[in-house]
């Protein structure tokens, strides 16, 4: 998997496609025989190699996953040597949206939070608790007369 840090992405567009990664620093692994280690993509039965032009080599694991920790570049790596940050991101993730979309309140929602805003409402609107509120609105409008002057 291709893995970044975010101090990474503010200096650098994210790349959209793997073509996109030639113009970024990859931090490539050099190979026991000497090789590097290929950058393989698939989608759809289509293969796609890249080889980055600007690149980082270094021929340790742990010193490509501290480059990449370090924002120096994007890694390709395997998953369980990004399992740990993956797990720390998506666990801030969870807390940072229960406490903006859950616990703060907001400005949009009369100052309540959504919680308390959804809890005004029902899945058809404020009628039920009001009953009478739109009672006495007709759904359309009467057909109006046309107003004609009189004749002189």
């Amino acid at each position: 998997m291709v893995v970044a840090t975010p101090a990474y992405f503010e200096r650098y567009a994210r790349p959209e496609t793997p073509r996109d990664l030639e113009a970024h620093v990859c931090i490539n692994y050099r190979l026991v025989g000497g090789g590097l280690l290929p950058w393989e993509f698939e989608r759809e039965g289509c293969e796609v190699n890249i080889r980055a032009t600007r690149q980082l080599i270094v021929n340790d694991g742990v010193l490509a996953t501290a480059a990449v920790r370090a924002g120096a570049g994007l890694g390709y790596l395997m998953e369980h040597k990004a399992a740990d940050e993956i797990a720390d991101a998506r666990s801030k993730i969870v807390e940072w949206v229960a406490d903006y979309n859950g616990e703060r309140p907001h400005s949009s929602l009369k100052y309540q939070t959504p919680a308390a805003y959804a809890a005004t409402f029902t899945a058809t609107g404020d009628r039920l608790r009001n009953p009478t509120s739109s009672a006495d609105r007709p759904l359309l409008h009467p057909r109006r007369k046309l107003y004609k002057p009189p004749r002189l």
